[in-house]
């Protein structure tokens, strides 16, 4: 199982959007600063999760979200489509 997922930092007030196989590990390698997008940023919290069959459908979901930089629809989409955390 492949996961789309949405994390929100209150610190910086900013979102991200990414794709996983092991949710867990990767939120708190996002968490643990392992990550040049996140390391800046402390406290990400999963807010949406998507859940998918094969990396393939993952990627486009996570590909047609972050060119969207629609935040509203990217939360939509989550509320539509995910399981809300």
């Amino acid at each position: 199982m492949w996961y789309v997922y949405y994390l929100y930092s209150q610190e910086k007030n900013i979102y991200y959007i990414g794709k996983t196989c092991d949710i867990k590990r990767r939120l708190t390698e996002h968490n643990n600063h392992e990550e040049k997008f996140t390391k800046r940023t402390k406290n990400w919290n999963l807010v949406g999760l998507i859940e998918c069959e094969t990396s393939i459908i993952a990627t486009r979901i996570e590909r047609k979200l972050k060119k969207a930089k629609n935040k509203k629809y990217v939360q939509w989409y989550f509320q539509k489509n995910g399981i809300k955390v």
